[in-house]
């Protein structure tokens, strides 16, 4: 059924790129399924030459293949499948039930992506054209291109790799209902942005909104705010933008105007992209505080570049979700000043998607030094920036591929950009001394840590290491290289807690299959041996 549903939504394309398309949706939801089931021991399983071999009764077993990403009963079979037969042999404890319209939506997705937008040309724009490039999307989850409940005509008109541009829609919002965070300069751009010709009333706020939120989900979750006049829905569309990589944030397409971050209430992974009070409150806090750093920190300013956010607006309500649907945040835009040829989102950089190279196999190639100079100097930039942030300033990045984008000059990193300030953590103590919001972002020193472990080790850093993998170098050597510049760094700037923790036989990894079959659970850690500690002096 699946299948159909992407040859009915690409019957323009011709069934050689249908089919492919198929094909390589297949393998890529197989394999993340499969390594996601494998790193998080969900399955066990043997190995027997070039197939693994899983056990799901005595009597019924099923084998895969890394090689060639198939899947095997009695006969071969799709990810979808699969979890249609793990359905039928689950456990209490795992509902595989709950992830079958996920990996459908999955693959329907994927293939549609890859289809439409494996050959386009992407946008000469100098952020954007760094940021849509990512086909395949979060490059552990199994479900990474999934928006639930969105229909195809939508998710083109939005999604990121599709590189169309579109309007936003407007609210006009009784003030009293707002937490209002916003410096006068930079509400004061948001309304010229807007295009708004009617004059906004004493005690009014205009909101921008995400077109799809405005249709679908404004009207019931405010239903009672706009029966009383507190919102108001506009017919005004204005400010016309593109996606970036992280989909319901947005750029405008004219560079004068700020970044803005907006809730879309899709499923996407495994959360619907809202925004909290929290986040929204506390992004001027720990922009004023990165400011501060960077005005006397010569080392930081000479390799890298905070993307400040510029505060926030959300609801006074106690009801959650009134609160996270209508909040939105406004970022820097630094399309005009990139320092560098070009900026990549990291999550672009690792695709390897059949008969497309990838992005870091093209910069690699386009300069005069040598692989490994490129893949030490990225990762000295890495680990500098993310532990003299944790170990000097104590404040955790979330490091993964998805917030940080690299600069390139002729083709070698030069510049490390990170952005988002709701996924970092900040060191309890210090966080007192910000006055921060309650929330996540405050944390225990414990937390910071697991912060920086999960995103920079488990996620960027393995990623990095398993690209340089397939252009036949060696995992233990390149571990290697990023102990040594982990070392490197400690010697400059000691911190013995920070380095024992960081380098410590195990570290644990969050489980984010596991955490969308035992919900109930909330997050789910995974021990495991850390490859800065297993490789370092062998």
């Amino acid at each position: 059924m699946w299948q159909h549903k992407v040859r009915q939504e690409a019957a323009q394309f011709s069934a050689e790129e249908i089919n492919a398309g198929i094909t390589e949706a297949i393998a890529i939801t197989n394999e993340k399924l499969m390594m996601a089931i494998v790193r998080e021991g969900l399955l066990s399983y043997i190995s027997m030459s070039e197939k693994w071999k899983f056990h799901l009764t005595e009597q019924h077993a099923f084998f895969y293949d890394p090689d060639t990403r198939r899947i095997e009963t009695d006969d071969t079979i799709d990810a979808l499948q699969l979890v249609h037969l793990l359905a039928c042999h689950q456990t209490e404890e795992m509902n595989w039930q709950t992830l079958i319209p996920e990996i459908e939506n999955q693959l329907i997705n994927q293939a549609l992506s890859l289809i439409f937008c494996r050959d386009a040309p992407a946008t000469e724009h100098p952020f954007l054209k760094g940021e849509q490039l990512c086909l395949t999307g979060h490059n552990l989850h199994p479900c990474a291109k999934i928006r639930m409940e969105m229909p195809f005509d939508e998710v083109r008109k939005y999604a990121p790799e599709y590189n169309e541009a579109f309007q936003l829609n407007w609210l006009m919002v009784d003030r009293n209902l707002l937490f209002f965070d916003l410096d006068d300069r930079d509400y004061r751009k948001l309304i010229a942005f807007s295009e708004l010709k009617e004059n906004i009333p004493p005690g009014w706020i205009i909101v921008p909104v995400h077109p799809y939120q405005f249709h679908h989900v404004l009207p019931d979750i405010y239903r009672e705010e706009i029966k009383n006049r507190q919102i108001r829905l506009l017919s005004h569309k204005g400010g016309w933008v593109k996606s970036t990589s992280s989909f319901r944030t947005v750029c405008p397409l004219d560079s004068r105007y700020p970044v803005i971050k907006l809730p879309v209430d899709i499923q996407i992974t495994s959360t619907k992209r809202s925004i909290s009070r929290t986040t929204a409150l506390n992004a001027r806090k720990v922009t004023d505080y990165i400011r501060d750093i960077y005005l006397d920190d010569t080392e930081l300013n000479q390799i890298s570049r905070p993307v400040y956010e510029l505060g926030g607006v959300t609801m006074r309500t106690a009801e959650v979700p009134k609160q996270r649907n209508l909040s939105f945040l406004l970022r820097e835009n630094i399309s005009d000043c990139i320092e560098g040829d070009e900026l990549y989102c990291a999550n672009c950089l690792f695709e390897q998607i059949a008969g497309r190279v990838p992005i870091a196999k093209q910069l690699i190639q386009s300069n005069s030094r040598s692989p490994i100079d490129w893949f030490e100097t990225y990762v000295d930039l890495l680990t500098t920036v993310t532990l003299k942030m944790m170990s000097r300033y104590d404040m955790g990045l979330e490091a993964h591929l998805q917030n940080i984008s690299l600069a390139f000059n002729n083709g070698f990193p030069v510049n490390i950009y990170y952005r988002d300030w709701g996924g970092l953590r900040i060191d309890e103590v210090r966080a007192r001394q910000l006055a921060l919001e309650e929330g996540l972002t405050s944390a225990t020193r414990e937390e910071m840590y697991e912060k920086v472990q999960n995103t920079l080790i488990s996620n960027h850093l393995s990623e990095l290491v398993k690209f340089f993998v397939t252009l036949g170098y060696s995992e233990e050597r390149l571990w290697q290289i990023v102990r040594k510049c982990i070392d490197d760094f400690y010697r400059r700037h000691p911190a013995a807690e920070d380095y024992e923790h960081l380098t410590a036989a195990v570290i644990y990894e969050k489980a984010l299959l596991s955490m969308r079959l035992m919900p109930d659970r909330g997050d789910i850690y995974l021990e495991k041996g850390n490859p800065l500690n297993v490789y370092a002096y062998r």
